[in-house]
């Protein structure tokens, strides 16, 4: 998928579509593409994975900008 990838705008693409409007499938999604990040960052570049890891943060985490 877009994570392993390291296609950072196809993620940022799902997570617009996923919106507001359904908070829960977002955070599924944030949830399952973090936990194969884990996996697949030795083989990505630092700053993609960065991106990933900004994109894929908890919006509702202490201390984010989101």
């Amino acid at each position: 998928g877009p994570v392993v990838r390291g296609d950072t705008a196809t993620v940022a693409a799902h997570l617009a579509a996923l919106g507001e409007d359904l908070p829960e499938v977002a955070e599924a999604y944030r949830a399952l593409s973090r936990a194969i990040l884990t996996t697949v960052r030795p083989a990505l570049p630092g700053d993609v994975a960065t991106a990933l890891d900004v994109l894929l943060a908890d919006p509702t985490s202490a201390g984010s900008d989101r």
